[in-house]
Protein backbone atom coordinates (compact mmCIF):
# COMPACT_ATOMS: atom_id res chain seq x y z
CA UNK A 1 0.00 0.00 0.00
CA UNK A 2 1.25 3.57 -0.93
CA UNK A 3 1.48 6.56 0.92
CA UNK A 4 -1.28 7.80 -0.97
CA UNK A 5 -3.89 4.91 -0.64
CA UNK A 6 -2.73 5.45 3.19
CA UNK A 7 -3.52 9.19 3.10
CA UNK A 8 -6.80 8.93 0.86
CA UNK A 9 -7.98 6.14 3.62
CA UNK A 10 -7.12 8.38 6.78
CA UNK A 11 -9.13 11.55 5.26
CA UNK A 12 -12.04 9.17 4.12
CA UNK A 13 -12.05 8.12 7.49
CA UNK A 14 -11.77 11.55 8.98
CA UNK A 15 -14.76 12.98 6.79
CA UNK A 16 -16.50 10.33 8.08
CA UNK A 17 -16.32 11.07 11.70
CA UNK A 18 -15.97 14.70 11.57
CA UNK A 19 -17.46 15.81 8.58
CA UNK A 20 -20.53 17.66 10.28
CA UNK A 21 -17.75 19.43 12.03
CA UNK A 22 -15.64 20.34 9.16
CA UNK A 23 -18.65 21.89 7.30
CA UNK A 24 -19.64 24.05 10.05
CA UNK A 25 -15.98 24.93 10.44
CA UNK A 26 -16.14 25.76 6.44
CA UNK A 27 -19.48 27.82 7.34
CA UNK A 28 -17.62 29.94 10.19
CA UNK A 29 -15.12 30.71 7.78
CA UNK A 30 -17.29 31.55 5.58
CA UNK A 31 -19.51 34.00 7.81
CA UNK A 32 -15.82 35.64 9.14
CA UNK A 33 -15.20 36.18 5.68
CA UNK A 34 -17.73 37.72 4.74
CA UNK A 35 -18.36 39.86 7.84
CA UNK A 36 -14.40 41.13 7.72
CA UNK A 37 -15.58 42.15 4.17
CA UNK A 38 -18.99 43.60 4.76
CA UNK A 39 -20.50 41.09 2.43
CA UNK A 40 -18.57 42.57 -0.50
CA UNK A 41 -17.43 39.34 -2.23
CA UNK A 42 -20.47 37.30 -0.88
CA UNK A 43 -21.15 35.82 -3.91
CA UNK A 44 -17.70 34.47 -4.42
CA UNK A 45 -17.36 33.44 -0.81
CA UNK A 46 -20.69 31.38 -0.80
CA UNK A 47 -19.10 29.81 -4.03
CA UNK A 48 -16.01 29.15 -2.22
CA UNK A 49 -17.80 27.37 0.65
CA UNK A 50 -19.95 25.17 -1.15
CA UNK A 51 -17.32 23.70 -3.60
CA UNK A 52 -15.16 23.52 -0.13
CA UNK A 53 -18.10 21.69 1.56
CA UNK A 54 -18.81 19.25 -1.67
CA UNK A 55 -16.37 16.75 -0.63
CA UNK A 56 -17.58 16.30 2.91
CA UNK A 57 -21.03 15.64 1.90
CA UNK A 58 -22.71 12.13 2.28
CA UNK A 59 -22.57 10.44 -0.65
CA UNK A 60 -26.07 10.40 -2.86
CA UNK A 61 -27.14 13.61 -1.02
CA UNK A 62 -25.51 16.45 -2.84
CA UNK A 63 -27.04 19.59 -3.42
CA UNK A 64 -26.24 22.35 -6.41
CA UNK A 65 -23.46 24.32 -4.65
CA UNK A 66 -24.07 28.15 -4.98
CA UNK A 67 -22.57 29.91 -8.09
CA UNK A 68 -21.72 26.65 -9.60
CA UNK A 69 -22.15 26.54 -13.29
CA UNK A 70 -24.02 23.25 -13.45
CA UNK A 71 -26.61 24.68 -10.80
CA UNK A 72 -29.90 26.59 -12.93
CA UNK A 73 -29.82 29.86 -12.05
CA UNK A 74 -32.76 30.49 -9.75
CA UNK A 75 -35.72 32.22 -11.87
CA UNK A 76 -35.89 35.99 -11.71
CA UNK A 77 -38.87 37.78 -9.46
CA UNK A 78 -41.70 38.57 -10.99
CA UNK A 79 -42.19 42.40 -11.96
CA UNK A 80 -44.47 44.40 -9.37
CA UNK A 81 -47.59 45.69 -11.35
CA UNK A 82 -47.72 49.22 -12.97
CA UNK A 83 -43.52 49.46 -13.38
CA UNK A 84 -43.43 49.67 -17.04
CA UNK A 85 -42.45 46.16 -17.96
CA UNK A 86 -43.80 44.56 -21.22
CA UNK A 87 -46.36 42.00 -20.58
CA UNK A 88 -45.84 39.79 -23.43
CA UNK A 89 -48.65 41.22 -25.44
CA UNK A 90 -49.11 43.12 -28.55
CA UNK A 91 -51.49 45.97 -29.38
CA UNK A 92 -52.11 46.99 -25.87
CA UNK A 93 -51.06 50.18 -24.31
CA UNK A 94 -49.17 50.15 -20.69
CA UNK A 95 -50.93 51.20 -17.87
CA UNK A 96 -51.31 55.21 -17.24
CA UNK A 97 -50.25 55.89 -20.78
CA UNK A 98 -53.01 56.81 -23.37
CA UNK A 99 -52.49 56.20 -26.87
CA UNK A 100 -49.12 54.21 -26.74
CA UNK A 101 -47.66 57.60 -25.29
CA UNK A 102 -44.30 57.96 -23.14
CA UNK A 103 -45.13 57.55 -19.31
CA UNK A 104 -45.99 60.47 -17.44
CA UNK A 105 -47.04 62.55 -21.32
CA UNK A 106 -50.62 63.59 -22.29
CA UNK A 107 -51.27 62.64 -26.30
CA UNK A 108 -51.83 65.41 -27.91
CA UNK A 109 -55.32 67.47 -28.58
CA UNK A 110 -56.34 69.05 -31.78
CA UNK A 111 -58.78 71.74 -31.88
CA UNK A 112 -62.19 71.21 -33.77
Amino acid sequence: MGLMDKLKGTADSVRKQHGDKLAAGVDAAGGAVNKATKGKYADKVDKGVGLAKKPLAKPGAEEPVPGDVTAPPPPPPPAPPGTGEDTGTTGESSPGTPGGSMPGTTPPTTAP
